[in-house]
């Protein structure tokens, strides 16, 4: 096809990723993601292969190998996205952290030494040092790090007054539990 469809194609491919996630259907969304990715990226289209990599981390999959995560993170910090930048960091450290933690945690130093004075995500950076606290088995860290994403989802339920956002906020508070209490259950402290 010409360039343009072949532009088409990409948005469109994306477009339809983002309602298969919406209605939960994983499989077919990462299919499209990963072909828009494609498509994107033969066609020079930045804007597109950076949301197909927001898109990737909120799937929690790979565009490319694991390797590839810090170029992820220099490729939205080129473009001036540096909260997806950040919440790509967070997203790939939850995938490898079970298995790799201590690449888990050196993705997150990348991130933070690369978004220092940039416009982050207070819940997001909360929810770094949460996991970094965590894979150090820091109880005393982890528990200051949940207090603060609590803090963040706080201040921006404060600031919000539609229903929806305060809900879309709120959900976003069900990874950073399930991580602090995987970050407890670890500690030499859990009860067996």
């Amino acid at each position: 096809p010409s360039g343009g469809n072949q532009m088409l194609e990409t948005q469109g491919r994306l477009l339809r990723a983002e309602a298969l996630i919406a209605v939960d259907d994983r499989r077919q969304a990462e299919l499209e993601v990963r072909r828009g990715s494609d498509l994107a990226e033969r066609l020079g289209q930045t804007a597109w292969h950076l949301r197909a990599m927001h898109l990737a981390a909120e799937l929690g999959i790979a565009l490319r190998s694991d390797d590839a995560a810090t170029g992820e993170i220099d490729a939205f910090l080129e473009a001036g996205w540096a909260r997806e930048a950040f919440e790509t960091a967070v997203n790939r450290a939850r995938q490898v952290g079970h298995t790799e933690p201590d690449r888990a945690t050196a993705l997150l130093r990348v991130a933070e030494e690369r978004t220092v004075g940039l416009d982050v995500d207070p819940l997001d950076r909360a929810h770094a040092a949460l996991l970094s606290a965590g894979f150090a088995d820091d109880q005393e860290a982890a528990a200051r790090a949940f207090g603060e994403a609590l803090a963040a989802i706080d201040a921006q339920r404060a600031l919000i007054t539609s229903v929806e956002l305060r809900a879309t906020i709120m959900h976003r508070l069900a990874p950073i539990c399930d991580d602090a209490l995987t970050s407890a259950l670890r500690s030499p402290d859990a009860p067996d």
